[in-house]
């Protein structure tokens, strides 16, 4: 509902839009997983890549750069295992600035009907 609507709006006032997905958590300091369990964040993450596809947008995968190849967010880069400290951030900033930069570079005509 909330993401298509936001996807929407954007298309139609041709709003450049990067789709970034929703990072894992880490159980280290409290229990996360069971409000916010794994299998439902890459479920939600996978449907928001299908629909970056689909519009024509550039999907950033911070998920697979922030895990620890076992679905939890890396307990080195978390202080609540819930969000990135600023290594976390050293991590993340590459991939979103250079799909910022190729959404910014393409037609602001095409925005949204790649």
């Amino acid at each position: 509902g909330s993401f298509v609507s936001i996807f929407e709006l954007a298309q139609t006032n041709k709003i450049p839009v990067v789709v970034c997905s929703i990072l894992p958590v880490n159980d280290v300091y409290q229990k996360r997983t069971e409000t916010r369990p794994p299998d439902q964040i890459l479920q939600l993450n996978g449907w928001l890549k299908d629909q970056a596809k689909q519009r024509g947008y550039e999907y950033v995968d911070f998920y697979n750069a922030v895990s620890d190849g076992k679905d939890r967010l890396r307990a080195e880069i978390t202080k609540d295992g819930l969000h990135p400290t600023a290594e976390g951030y050293v991590l993340m900033e590459p991939l979103v600035e250079k799909a910022i930069e190729k959404t910014l570079a393409s037609d602001s005509h095409s925005v949204g009907s790649k």
